[in-house]
């Protein structure tokens, strides 16, 4: 499986198989200081988020924000304050803030394709 299916499975929005994907690209990539590795890296966050697995996301972000790369670790500084903390918790009120975070998404979504197209040309200076 290639990086750049694991990429378009994220922008096209399937997220889970974007996460089986760049998890396994990751695994048998025998390089993590490439740029491709830290690509992966960043597309990951994305799916992990897209999933709803914010701790994944959070644990991994946090790692790019140590990465070596400074591209990854600055998208990663930026982009960690974003992720949620925790997720909401379990109450009466939980309809309305399902309600509130999916408009949040589809607002923070706007412009998302171009963020992502230009990270990855940050990331992959050769392309």
């Amino acid at each position: 499986m290639s990086l750049q299916s694991g990429i378009e499975a994220v922008m096209q929005g399937r997220y889970q198989e974007a996460v089986k994907i760049l998890e396994q690209f990751c695994r048998s990539c025998a390089d993590q200081s490439c740029s491709e590795y830290n690509s992966a890296q960043v597309w990951l966050v994305r799916a992990y988020q897209g999933t709803g697995d914010i701790g994944k996301a959070m644990t991994l972000c946090e790692k790019l924000m140590k990465s070596e790369n400074l591209q990854a670790r600055h998208w990663a500084e930026q982009m960690c304050p974003t992720l949620p903390n925790t997720l909401a918790p379990h109450s009466s009120g939980i309809q309305k803030n399902n309600r509130a975070a999916t408009a949040s998404v589809k607002l923070a979504m706007g412009g998302v394709g171009v963020f992502w197209k230009k990270v990855r040309d940050l990331l992959n200076p050769a392309n």
